[in-house]
């Protein structure tokens, strides 16, 4: 289902069909190599919309950041110190309870400019989804996980841990041998991620339980991790 809406406080005035935001492409999860494309949303979930692979380690991955060439000591470009900057933030949900289209109407009430897509093993029956929130400007990259723990605390701490890692990346695409596909991606017109001040609120709930115990928070995941 291809569905591009705007909230009321944006439908007269939005640059979303113009707004170009940096997006870097992976073949696999090795990230031996990357490609980049300076995209709008829509032409984001254009391409989400007709990748296809016959499983899900056949898909590519996708990441809103700008990475550097250093590579680590098994030949990955995807690591936390090979980031350059950050231009979205992604939050990977897999619990399997909330419904697309419930999270759609969430993130539209929110009036929050979006992307939010089904993850290659997702059902109805079982949704996994994913949802990419671009900011206004380069921000510090300490600012990534702040704004996701606003979402998050937002959504009562339903993302999964590796949303806060700070290079994750992520499959996008229907994956062919998914026995009950339902490939979606729907982009919501509204207010950049970091001008929603209003969800400052909620970051002090929304960390992970290891934040709230050590002081020292980094990573989460390394850059083999799958999703």
């Amino acid at each position: 289902m291809n569905k591009h809406e705007k909230s009321p406080d944006t439908a007269n005035d939005t640059d979303i069909a113009t707004h170009k935001i940096h997006v870097t492409f992976f073949k696999n999860e090795y990230a031996s190599t990357l490609t980049t494309k300076e995209l709008t949303l829509p032409e984001l979930q254009n391409i989400i919309l007709a990748a296809s692979g016959p499983t899900k380690e056949a898909l590519p991955w996708l990441k809103g950041a700008q990475f550097g060439k250093i590579k680590t000591d098994q030949d990955c470009l995807r690591h936390d110190a090979n980031v350059i900057y950050f231009y979205f933030l992604e939050l990977d949900y897999d619990k399997e309870k909330m419904a697309f289209d419930e999270a759609v109407a969430i993130f539209r009430e929110m009036n929050v400019r979006c992307l939010i897509y089904t993850s290659p093993s997702h059902t109805d029956a079982a949704p996994r989804w994913r949802v990419l929130l671009p900011v206004s400007c380069k921000l510090p990259l300490e600012m990534r996980a702040k704004l996701c723990a606003r979402v998050n605390g937002r959504f009562g701490g339903i993302f999964a841990l590796e949303s806060f890692t700070l290079s994750q990346s992520y499959y996008y695409g229907m994956a062919l041998d998914n026995p009950a596909p339902n490939h979606r991606a729907e982009v919501i017109d509204g207010r950049m991620i970091d001008l929603c001040d209003e969800l400052f609120k909620f970051e002090k709930d929304g960390w992970p339980q290891s934040k709230a115990a050590d002081n020292n928070f980094t990573n989460f995941a390394d850059e083999n991790q799958q999703y």
